[in-house]
């Protein structure tokens, strides 16, 4: 999991250094363990909400 979020940020970050973001994009590399040790002990029931910052 830390892998593949690790790889959506690159490609986010390759993609407006390139031009192809318009508006701002808030990196969270660092922070991967965060999101797939909280994911890693949902439920269906469970219920995600976030922001624009949400990591």
């Amino acid at each position: 999991m830390m892998w593949r979020i690790r790889a959506f940020e690159r490609a986010a970050e390759a993609g407006l250094a390139a031009g192809h973001v318009a508006g701002a994009v808030h990196m969270s590399i660092g922070q991967e363990a965060v999101a797939a040790g909280v994911s890693a002990h949902l439920i269906r029931a469970d219920v995600i909400a976030s922001t624009h910052r949400g990591h």
